[in-house]
């Protein structure tokens, strides 16, 4: 939406562009009548379950004092986000000792807890969600709101501004009287930055409850399409920090510490996952996974899409007919597209090429790092795993291409000179200058790329750990001393 109030539609991602007229008359009192309907259910579903509330109420243990707002969960695929865990139990940071909530209703919190009990060998951890708030504190956001509703008309707002403000002045009274159990803890663990409330960010800060966020991406700094709220921002490294802590930027972080980009840690250089064979090199790629994709989504998406995923894959068909002493390794973050019905003639074509092959070890964690580490040559499409792999000097290719777009990530940031391609000559080229100099194993590491991606020495989760302690005890202090006063 721009000023004119109209709606920019990109089709094909970033080639034609349709102008829509976007507000009517009928579509405010369509939006009116879903709002009416909206707060009907709410009520219903407070009365229904609030006895259920207030048993859960109860359970709250009074001596913790930090809250982990993980998202959908600790575990993302191979991904696991247990980066703020102590293995101290008298710590405040063990997992028993934290109190976790997640904010998305729809999140099965119970199944989540069994999984994190199970993983992690400990019973009766704390896991909770962000359940209704009682009937009396909703009559009170109802009657607060309508007195912001006809405020924000006198000051002459548009409806959309009107109705977008309502939605989050909503959310953040009801993360706020939520919140008010838990107003003796002090802080507050972010699961995933970008993708975290800033509604909630608010509530917590009215309670005077900091929150810490962990930077885990490079690419997540730069994009500036997502924003968040943080007290305090554990960064890959200082210049970031230095990025995010900038006014005008539009991140809201108010403290950073450099710590690293925590799963540089998963490489081990004393394992080798792939026999190698004489005259032969192995290239690992890491393609886009289709868990969770839809018809729906294969045809709004520009990236995370059938045919894209399906392009990407037939670029390295291609490469695998020309650089015939190469084996491929494909591992995305599953193995369900080789059961998808659209990959079927592509899974059979390949059956034949004896220099592709599909890595299906999806029982160890950390394979897609050993992997990385035994492999000549990485190709990956935009991801974690890319950037983990050029923080850690391996040959990596960053496929910054698909069937309707040829750049995506590189211009965004700037650790990405030599090694982002956007087409198959410039990737075919890239490969036989890295097979050339294949004798070097790592790549030139200077002033500028160590700044940007830190420090990589395996010791990244043991910074994350003292820094929470020591964010901890100021915090506890700070209370301290005002209680004194």
């Amino acid at each position: 939406l721009n000023n004119s109030n109209r709606l920019y539609l990109y089709k094909n991602f970033n080639l034609n562009v349709i102008n829509i007229k976007i507000f009517n008359f009928q579509i405010i009192i369509r939006l009116i009548k879903i709002l009416l309907l909206i707060f009907k259910k709410i009520i219903l579903k407070i009365i229904f379950f609030q006895k259920k509330d207030v048993l859960t109420i109860n359970k709250i243990d009074k001596n913790k004092k930090i809250i982990y707002f993980p998202h959908k969960g600790i575990f993302a695929g191979q991904l696991i986000y247990d980066y703020y865990y102590s293995k101290i139990n008298t710590s405040p940071f063990y997992p028993s000792n934290i109190q976790h909530i997640e904010f998305d209703k729809k999140t099965n919190y119970k199944n989540n807890k069994k999984k994190l009990e199970n993983y992690l060998n400990i019973k009766n951890i704390a896991y909770d969600n962000i359940y209704n708030i009682n009937i009396i504190h909703t009559f009170k956001i109802f009657s607060q709101s309508i007195k912001l509703f006809f405020f924000l008309i006198k000051l002459k707002f548009s409806f959309r501004n009107i109705l977008s403000l309502l939605i989050i002045y909503y959310e953040y009274k009801k993360f706020y009287y939520f919140l008010k159990r838990y107003s003796n803890f002090s802080l507050a663990l972010i699961g995933y930055d970008i993708l975290f409330s800033k509604s909630l960010s608010l509530a917590l800060e009215s309670h005077d409850i900091k929150t810490i966020c962990l930077q885990d991406r490079v690419r997540n700094a730069y994009i500036y399409q997502h924003s968040y709220f943080a007290d305090y921002q554990l960064t890959i490294s200082k210049k970031i920090g230095n990025l995010l802590l900038d006014k005008s930027y539009n991140k809201l972080v108010k403290n950073s510490i450099p710590v690293g980009l925590v799963r540089t840690d998963f490489f081990d250089n004393k394992k080798s996952s792939i026999i190698k064979q004489s005259n032969i090199y192995n290239i690992i790629v890491f393609d886009y996974d289709v868990m969770g994709l839809d018809k729906f989504d294969s045809k709004s998406e520009p990236v995370l899409n059938y045919l894209n995923i399906l392009f990407i894959k037939n670029e390295i068909y291609k490469l695998s007919k020309i650089f015939k002493n190469v084996n491929f390794i494909f591992r995305a973050k599953e193995i369900e597209w080789t059961k998808n019905i659209f990959f079927k003639d592509f899974f059979n074509k390949i059956k034949n090429q004896k220099n592709i092959i599909i890595d299906n070890n999806f029982k160890e964690s950390k394979r897609s790092y050993d992997l990385s580490l035994s492999s000549d040559i990485i190709i990956s499409v935009p991801s974690n795993i890319a950037e983990e792999c050029i923080a850690n000097g391996l040959k990596t290719i960053v496929m910054d291409y698909g069937i309707n777009y040829h750049n995506s990530d590189s211009n965004i940031y700037e650790h990405s000179k030599n090694m982002y391609v956007h087409n198959f000559e410039h990737l075919k080229q890239t490969i036989e200058a890295m097979l050339a100099s294949i004798n070097e194993k790592n790549l030139y590491k200077d002033l500028e790329y160590s700044e940007l991606f830190g420090i990589v020495d395996g010791e990244v989760r043991k910074r994350i750990n003292s820094a929470l302690e020591l964010i901890y005890q100021k915090i506890e202090n700070q209370k301290d001393s005002k209680n004194r006063t």
